[in-house]
Protein backbone atom coordinates (compact mmCIF):
# COMPACT_ATOMS: atom_id res chain seq x y z
CA UNK A 1 0.00 0.00 0.00
CA UNK A 2 0.99 3.84 -0.64
CA UNK A 3 0.99 5.64 2.81
CA UNK A 4 1.53 8.80 4.62
CA UNK A 5 4.67 7.77 6.52
CA UNK A 6 5.95 7.00 2.77
CA UNK A 7 5.77 10.94 1.76
CA UNK A 8 4.08 9.44 -1.25
CA UNK A 9 1.36 12.59 -1.71
CA UNK A 10 4.43 15.02 -1.55
CA UNK A 11 6.93 12.69 -3.51
CA UNK A 12 4.22 12.48 -6.51
CA UNK A 13 3.60 16.52 -6.79
CA UNK A 14 6.94 16.85 -7.09
CA UNK A 15 7.77 14.62 -10.20
CA UNK A 16 6.10 17.37 -12.64
CA UNK A 17 6.86 20.65 -12.72
CA UNK A 18 2.85 22.66 -12.76
CA UNK A 19 4.18 25.58 -13.98
CA UNK A 20 5.07 24.84 -17.14
CA UNK A 21 2.55 24.74 -20.29
CA UNK A 22 4.23 21.75 -21.77
CA UNK A 23 3.24 19.47 -18.26
CA UNK A 24 -0.68 20.25 -19.12
CA UNK A 25 -0.32 18.40 -22.83
CA UNK A 26 -3.05 15.83 -23.26
CA UNK A 27 -4.40 14.84 -20.03
CA UNK A 28 -5.98 11.66 -21.31
CA UNK A 29 -3.00 10.29 -21.81
CA UNK A 30 -0.80 10.88 -18.56
CA UNK A 31 0.37 8.19 -16.58
CA UNK A 32 -1.09 7.19 -13.50
CA UNK A 33 2.04 8.35 -11.35
CA UNK A 34 1.03 11.82 -13.49
CA UNK A 35 -2.54 11.95 -12.29
CA UNK A 36 -1.26 11.37 -8.68
CA UNK A 37 1.45 13.94 -9.14
CA UNK A 38 -1.44 16.29 -10.37
CA UNK A 39 -3.59 15.42 -7.55
CA UNK A 40 -1.29 16.30 -4.93
CA UNK A 41 0.22 18.87 -6.57
CA UNK A 42 -2.14 22.28 -4.83
CA UNK A 43 -2.38 23.08 -8.69
CA UNK A 44 -6.22 24.53 -9.04
CA UNK A 45 -5.85 23.40 -12.81
CA UNK A 46 -5.22 24.46 -15.61
CA UNK A 47 -2.84 27.87 -16.11
CA UNK A 48 -4.91 29.52 -18.89
CA UNK A 49 -7.99 28.54 -17.60
CA UNK A 50 -10.79 30.98 -16.03
CA UNK A 51 -9.89 31.70 -12.44
CA UNK A 52 -11.11 34.41 -9.78
CA UNK A 53 -9.43 35.71 -6.97
CA UNK A 54 -9.70 33.16 -4.02
CA UNK A 55 -8.43 35.75 -1.57
CA UNK A 56 -11.42 37.86 -2.11
CA UNK A 57 -14.21 35.46 -0.35
CA UNK A 58 -16.38 32.50 -1.50
CA UNK A 59 -18.35 33.02 -4.31
CA UNK A 60 -22.30 31.85 -3.35
CA UNK A 61 -24.97 32.56 -6.27
CA UNK A 62 -28.17 33.15 -4.10
CA UNK A 63 -31.07 30.87 -4.93
CA UNK A 64 -34.23 29.89 -4.43
CA UNK A 65 -33.14 27.87 -0.76
CA UNK A 66 -31.15 30.77 0.47
CA UNK A 67 -33.64 33.32 0.26
CA UNK A 68 -36.28 30.92 1.46
CA UNK A 69 -38.56 31.38 -1.68
CA UNK A 70 -38.59 27.28 -2.23
CA UNK A 71 -37.82 24.50 0.09
CA UNK A 72 -36.91 21.93 -2.77
CA UNK A 73 -35.99 23.56 -5.52
CA UNK A 74 -32.28 24.75 -5.57
CA UNK A 75 -32.29 27.44 -8.65
CA UNK A 76 -30.17 30.27 -8.71
CA UNK A 77 -31.77 33.74 -9.23
CA UNK A 78 -30.94 36.24 -11.77
CA UNK A 79 -32.23 39.66 -12.55
CA UNK A 80 -32.15 42.99 -14.01
CA UNK A 81 -31.68 45.44 -11.57
CA UNK A 82 -29.27 45.89 -8.50
CA UNK A 83 -32.26 46.71 -6.17
CA UNK A 84 -33.52 42.95 -6.75
CA UNK A 85 -30.13 41.48 -6.39
CA UNK A 86 -29.56 43.27 -3.25
CA UNK A 87 -32.77 42.28 -1.78
CA UNK A 88 -32.17 38.67 -2.43
CA UNK A 89 -28.54 39.06 -1.18
CA UNK A 90 -29.81 40.50 2.51
CA UNK A 91 -32.59 37.71 2.72
CA UNK A 92 -30.55 34.81 1.97
CA UNK A 93 -27.72 36.80 4.70
CA UNK A 94 -30.86 37.33 7.47
CA UNK A 95 -31.72 33.55 6.98
CA UNK A 96 -28.38 32.58 7.17
CA UNK A 97 -27.19 30.56 10.69
CA UNK A 98 -25.08 33.92 10.96
CA UNK A 99 -25.34 37.40 9.54
CA UNK A 100 -22.50 38.80 7.84
CA UNK A 101 -22.25 42.41 7.44
CA UNK A 102 -22.37 44.31 3.94
CA UNK A 103 -19.00 45.39 3.51
CA UNK A 104 -19.10 46.57 -0.25
CA UNK A 105 -20.73 46.10 -3.65
CA UNK A 106 -19.57 45.79 -7.24
CA UNK A 107 -20.99 44.40 -10.57
CA UNK A 108 -19.59 43.20 -13.58
CA UNK A 109 -21.38 41.92 -16.86
CA UNK A 110 -22.11 38.77 -15.66
CA UNK A 111 -23.59 39.47 -12.12
CA UNK A 112 -24.55 41.93 -9.13
CA UNK A 113 -21.65 41.04 -6.26
CA UNK A 114 -22.30 42.27 -2.83
CA UNK A 115 -19.21 41.32 -0.35
CA UNK A 116 -20.16 40.03 2.73
CA UNK A 117 -18.37 39.84 6.19
CA UNK A 118 -19.10 38.09 9.60
CA UNK A 119 -17.41 40.40 12.21
CA UNK A 120 -17.18 37.75 14.63
CA UNK A 121 -14.15 36.14 12.30
CA UNK A 122 -13.22 38.62 9.94
CA UNK A 123 -11.49 36.17 7.46
CA UNK A 124 -15.25 34.46 7.00
CA UNK A 125 -16.17 36.32 3.40
CA UNK A 126 -18.91 35.63 1.22
CA UNK A 127 -19.28 37.03 -2.66
CA UNK A 128 -23.37 36.98 -2.70
CA UNK A 129 -23.87 37.08 -6.11
CA UNK A 130 -26.72 37.43 -8.77
CA UNK A 131 -26.35 36.22 -11.95
CA UNK A 132 -27.38 39.25 -14.61
CA UNK A 133 -30.41 38.33 -16.43
CA UNK A 134 -28.67 40.02 -19.67
CA UNK A 135 -25.94 37.33 -19.16
CA UNK A 136 -26.72 34.26 -18.08
CA UNK A 137 -30.49 32.50 -17.07
CA UNK A 138 -30.20 29.17 -15.19
CA UNK A 139 -34.23 29.56 -14.20
CA UNK A 140 -34.66 26.24 -15.53
CA UNK A 141 -32.11 24.13 -14.15
CA UNK A 142 -32.80 22.89 -10.47
CA UNK A 143 -29.77 21.10 -8.47
CA UNK A 144 -31.82 18.97 -6.66
CA UNK A 145 -33.57 17.62 -10.07
CA UNK A 146 -30.89 18.40 -12.98
CA UNK A 147 -32.19 19.11 -16.01
CA UNK A 148 -30.00 18.12 -19.91
CA UNK A 149 -30.01 22.19 -20.31
CA UNK A 150 -28.00 24.42 -17.53
CA UNK A 151 -28.67 27.49 -18.30
CA UNK A 152 -29.35 30.15 -21.16
CA UNK A 153 -26.85 32.36 -22.61
CA UNK A 154 -28.49 35.92 -23.24
CA UNK A 155 -25.71 37.91 -25.48
CA UNK A 156 -25.58 38.12 -28.94
CA UNK A 157 -23.82 37.17 -31.03
CA UNK A 158 -22.03 34.05 -29.75
CA UNK A 159 -18.79 33.99 -30.31
CA UNK A 160 -15.73 31.53 -29.45
CA UNK A 161 -14.35 34.53 -27.14
CA UNK A 162 -17.80 35.00 -25.64
CA UNK A 163 -18.47 30.99 -25.49
CA UNK A 164 -15.33 29.95 -24.23
CA UNK A 165 -15.51 32.56 -21.18
CA UNK A 166 -18.80 31.39 -20.67
CA UNK A 167 -18.21 27.72 -20.46
CA UNK A 168 -14.87 28.34 -18.08
CA UNK A 169 -16.66 31.11 -15.81
CA UNK A 170 -19.53 28.42 -15.01
CA UNK A 171 -16.94 25.57 -14.67
CA UNK A 172 -15.07 27.80 -11.99
CA UNK A 173 -18.42 29.36 -10.18
CA UNK A 174 -21.03 27.03 -11.18
CA UNK A 175 -19.81 23.25 -10.34
CA UNK A 176 -20.23 21.60 -13.64
CA UNK A 177 -18.56 18.52 -12.17
CA UNK A 178 -18.24 18.48 -8.49
CA UNK A 179 -14.74 19.64 -7.74
CA UNK A 180 -13.76 19.12 -10.62
CA UNK A 181 -9.87 20.56 -11.45
CA UNK A 182 -9.10 21.57 -15.23
CA UNK A 183 -6.85 19.85 -17.03
CA UNK A 184 -6.91 21.07 -20.39
CA UNK A 185 -9.20 23.51 -22.61
CA UNK A 186 -10.23 23.09 -26.18
CA UNK A 187 -13.11 24.68 -27.81
CA UNK A 188 -14.55 23.66 -31.71
CA UNK A 189 -16.80 25.59 -33.68
CA UNK A 190 -19.57 23.73 -35.32
CA UNK A 191 -22.61 25.10 -37.24
CA UNK A 192 -24.51 24.76 -34.69
CA UNK A 193 -22.83 25.85 -31.39
CA UNK A 194 -19.37 25.97 -29.98
CA UNK A 195 -18.33 23.11 -27.54
CA UNK A 196 -15.61 23.17 -24.97
CA UNK A 197 -13.88 19.68 -24.04
CA UNK A 198 -12.31 19.79 -20.13
CA UNK A 199 -10.27 17.13 -19.39
CA UNK A 200 -10.62 17.29 -15.44
CA UNK A 201 -9.72 15.31 -12.00
CA UNK A 202 -10.62 15.30 -8.43
CA UNK A 203 -9.93 13.35 -5.51
CA UNK A 204 -12.47 11.29 -3.22
CA UNK A 205 -10.18 11.14 0.06
CA UNK A 206 -10.11 7.86 1.82
CA UNK A 207 -11.03 7.20 5.38
CA UNK A 208 -8.37 5.50 8.15
CA UNK A 209 -7.48 2.58 6.45
CA UNK A 210 -8.80 3.15 3.05
CA UNK A 211 -6.87 4.79 -0.14
CA UNK A 212 -7.58 7.89 -1.95
CA UNK A 213 -9.29 7.69 -5.35
CA UNK A 214 -8.26 9.94 -8.20
CA UNK A 215 -10.48 9.99 -10.93
CA UNK A 216 -9.95 11.57 -14.58
CA UNK A 217 -12.93 12.58 -16.49
CA UNK A 218 -14.05 14.19 -19.80
CA UNK A 219 -16.74 16.91 -20.02
CA UNK A 220 -17.96 18.54 -23.15
CA UNK A 221 -19.78 21.58 -22.52
CA UNK A 222 -21.78 23.09 -25.46
CA UNK A 223 -23.56 26.83 -26.34
CA UNK A 224 -26.37 26.67 -28.87
CA UNK A 225 -25.63 29.64 -31.25
CA UNK A 226 -29.17 30.15 -32.09
CA UNK A 227 -30.76 29.34 -28.67
CA UNK A 228 -27.68 29.94 -26.46
CA UNK A 229 -28.74 26.61 -24.16
CA UNK A 230 -25.92 25.15 -22.42
CA UNK A 231 -25.49 21.71 -22.10
CA UNK A 232 -22.98 19.08 -20.80
CA UNK A 233 -22.00 15.58 -21.09
CA UNK A 234 -19.84 13.81 -18.94
CA UNK A 235 -17.72 10.84 -18.77
CA UNK A 236 -15.06 9.26 -16.18
CA UNK A 237 -12.06 7.88 -18.03
CA UNK A 238 -10.55 5.81 -15.21
CA UNK A 239 -9.78 6.00 -11.35
CA UNK A 240 -6.13 5.62 -9.88
CA UNK A 241 -5.49 4.27 -6.38
CA UNK A 242 -3.78 7.36 -4.57
CA UNK A 243 -2.28 8.05 -0.74
CA UNK A 244 -3.67 5.62 1.69
CA UNK A 245 -4.26 6.36 5.29
CA UNK A 246 -3.60 3.85 7.83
Amino acid sequence: MLDRESGAGHGWARLYDWSDLATWTDPSLWSDNKLRSFAYSGSRGHPEFYREDASRGHPYYENTISVRTETDKWIELSTGTRDSALAWSEASATSSAYYRDLVSESETEKYYEFRRVYSAHPRDVILSRVHKSSYLDRSMFDRFHPSPVLGVFRPRPIDEANARELIEYMWANSRLVEFGRPLSRGLVESETGFAEEITYSYTVGGDWGVCDSIVLGRAIVTVDKSTGMITREVEVLREVKGVCHE
